[in-house]
């Protein structure tokens, strides 16, 4: 089981901000879990997947990082960059990724040492290399070149816990 209330500060403090504008942008991180829920559309009972907090989670749940960002200035927050370590008792989902403002990705299977895109990099084992999978990710990097003064944005991604 894991708890989420340290994870929370844990990240929060691994965020670099980098505004040359000096912006100031609020930074907020959010765990959800993933549930079903009815709704009547159209008068039809359909199923939508609602976030719900979660403060624990066991094995083979799926959970969904909201990263949450407002620039409360009247001048543009610029280079924010966010640098996040996975933890080794969960497993990144690739493709969860998804943003409401540009961004760029990156992963890292070193520790944070080097980051690419996860197709491009590789890993050392038993004296040879292989190519790296979602398995072998420690850290994710999102960058926003951009928040616009006023503007907030969301970065959502999701992992299930092994």
């Amino acid at each position: 089981m894991i708890s989420f209330h340290t994870i929370r500060v844990a990240l929060a403090a691994l965020f670099v901000l980098g505004t040359p504008s000096y912006a100031q942008t609020e930074v907020s991180i959010g765990v959800f879990r993933v549930i079903e829920q009815p709704r009547i559309v159209d008068g039809k009972e359909i199923l939508v997947e609602v976030l719900e907090p979660a403060d624990s989670a066991g094995p083979g749940t799926k959970l969904t990082y909201r990263i949450s960002l407002d620039n409360q200035d009247d001048v543009p927050a610029t280079d924010i960059s966010m640098v996040l370590p996975v933890d080794k008792n969960v497993t990144y989902l690739e493709n969860s990724l998804s943003a409401s403002t540009t961004l760029t990705d990156a992963v890292s299977v070193d520790g944070g040492a080097t980051y690419g895109n996860l197709s491009d990099l590789t890993v050392a084992e038993n004296e040879k290399t292989r190519p790296a999978t979602v398995d072998d990710i420690t850290n994710l990097k999102f960058e926003v070149p951009e928040l616009a003064a006023g503007e907030k944005a969301t970065i959502d991604y999701s992992i299930t816990v092994d």
